[in-house]
């Protein structure tokens, strides 16, 4: 049987080489030069894109810009409001072409600007947006891996031109994204664990979320995504010998906490795994000094060996690719 997902995360290296050359030259850069700053954006989403989304609202507000991430199906049902309070709305669907995007372009008040961060720059979406970044990941037959990196450093390079940060040495940037981690010490640790945790601060936060969102898609497993903090007010209490516990912990301004908890929840019998800058270690075990990133870069690094676990794990305990309730494309609100 052919390993979609691992075939789609094999070509992750060659999907961010092809965005870094569009984007560096020519109609990329012109689109990247054209997009607004230092505006208040609102981000949204569904699923791995919303994420992705997520994951790049700390660094807007890092560079003093007020940007906030709402769920696309929220934003129509309980908050429209910012819609109409915001000019501009940074809209990221992998296909352009869900069953919420055509829902909020009616919603959308006149003069308002829409940008597309999408996979189909001929899909709704796209035609509608008055600039449309693409992430040039290619096709995608599986859970989304390629596409949520590439939707990663797609936000990165926007809000890096966004925010009056661009320094011209973001090519050389985004290609510390290429990993070769693999999924054995992950198995290893956490492939018979009852239940399974991810978290993470900030940016890390989402990562955990995409994290357990994947492996409930592929592995049909049942996991938790949360921040640490709110994981500390309450869902700490699931925690016993055989659950696995996994804490994105980059270096950055919340690593202490991160760490505090991770040691915490090792000394409660937990199987914790440290993953910094897509590395990952036990407690106690030295972090690697080299593993120098950019904190906002680093959800590109984490999420690769994730990826591979739950594809690695849903081999193991015999779940075929595809899915069972949903398609790529999801089509009912």
């Amino acid at each position: 049987m052919v390993n979609r997902l691992y075939q789609d995360i094999a070509q992750q290296p060659r999907a961010i080489r092809d965005l870094i050359a569009f984007y560096a030259t020519g109609t990329g850069a012109a689109r990247l030069a054209s997009l607004p700053t230092r505006a208040a954006p609102l981000l949204t989403g569904m699923g791995a894109s919303f994420h992705a989304a997520q994951a790049i609202v700390p660094y807007f507000s890092s560079m003093h810009v007020p940007a906030i991430a709402i769920e696309a199906t929220e934003l129509l049902y309980y908050g429209r409001a910012p819609l109409h309070e915001r000019t501009a709305l940074i809209f990221v669907s992998q296909s352009g072409a869900s069953a919420e995007v055509a829902a909020i372009l009616e919603e959308l008040p006149a003069g308002h600007t829409l940008l597309a961060v999408t996979n189909d720059p001929q899909s709704p979406l796209a035609r509608h947006a008055q600039v449309v970044l693409p992430i040039l990941a290619g096709e995608e037959r599986d859970v989304a891996t390629k596409t949520y990196l590439n939707s990663l450093a797609t936000l990165w390079l926007l809000a890096r031109r966004w925010c009056g940060a661009w320094s011209g040495h973001e090519a050389q940037l985004l290609l510390l994204a290429e990993s070769d981690q693999i999924a054995a010490r992950w198995l290893d640790a956490l492939g018979d664990a009852e239940l399974i945790v991810f978290a993470g601060h900030g940016p890390h936060a989402a990562t955990a979320r995409q994290a357990a969102m994947m492996l409930a898609e592929r592995a049909r497993v049942a996991a938790i995504g949360t921040s640490v903090g709110a994981f500390r007010h309450g869902p700490i209490e699931i925690v016993q010998p055989g659950v696995g516990v996994v804490i994105f912990a980059a270096p950055g301004r919340a690593s202490d906490s991160a760490h505090a908890l991770a040691a915490e929840l090792h000394g409660y019998g937990a199987r914790v795994l440290l993953v910094e800058n897509g590395r990952t270690r036990d407690v106690g075990e030295p972090a690697d000094p080299t593993a120098v990133v950019d904190e906002y870069l680093s959800p590109m690094l984490d999420v690769i060996p994730a990826q591979l676990f739950a594809d690695a794990l849903a081999h193991q305990i015999g779940v075929a690719p595809g899915f069972r309730y949903i398609s790529k494309v999801v089509t009912r609100l």
